[in-house]
């Protein structure tokens, strides 16, 4: 996380200097939703992350949010010596773009600091602990999270659905999704198993 601080501490400033006030916000959105779902992309890209790895994880999310949070005043040096942009300087208001900017990061890094602490929950506690942070998320995403938490197996998988939806009322059930016998994907992942 020092690295990525360090290279918006550096770079971040130079692009920024470059551009028209107008597009400042702009700029720093564009920083954020480009890097996030990248970062989301990366914890999922894991093979398998162990509780340790997890919750260094969710230290460098917090980290991150705090970074990425900063972007706007990290950008604001080089804006604040032009007296034309005043409005972007330390200690002025925050703009409403801004604002929007805030509420951006807060939200879609809160997703994934969620994702990390599902990552965290023990086992018999991962699908309770998907549902209540994770509310929006699909079932093909836990079981994502069941695979890069080392529960790869299907028959895994389908007993820790059984006793979760053996307290699970009727609305709340799941289940794991399969592949039908004609669908591509599943043929040509069932050719790479055997391979």
């Amino acid at each position: 996380m020092q690295q990525i601080a360090l290279i918006f501490r550096e770079e971040l400033p130079l692009v920024a200097a470059k551009l028209s006030p107008r597009f400042h916000p702009f700029f720093c959105s564009q920083v954020a939703s480009t890097f996030v779902p990248r970062f989301v992309d990366a914890i999922y890209a894991c093979k398998r992350i162990g509780e340790m790895g997890a919750q260094q994880m969710s230290l460098d999310a917090h980290a991150l949010k705090n970074v990425l949070l900063q972007v706007p005043a990290i950008t604001a040096a080089s804006v604040a010596a032009d007296p034309k942009r005043a409005a972007l300087a330390p200690g002025a208001p925050p703009p409403v773009a801004y604002r929007s900017f805030v509420k951006y990061v807060s939200s879609e890094m809160s997703k994934a600091e969620a994702l990390v602490k599902t990552l965290v929950s023990p086992a018999e506690r991962l699908i309770v602990t998907w549902r209540a942070l994770l509310p929006k998320s699909s079932v093909e995403d836990l079981q994502r999270i069941m695979a890069l938490r080392g529960i790869a197996k299907r028959q895994e998988q389908e007993q820790l659905l059984q006793a979760y939806n053996s307290t699970a009322g009727p609305d709340d059930q799941l289940k794991i999704k399969t592949a039908e016998k004609g669908d591509k994907f599943s043929n040509i992942f069932s050719q790479l198993r055997s391979n």
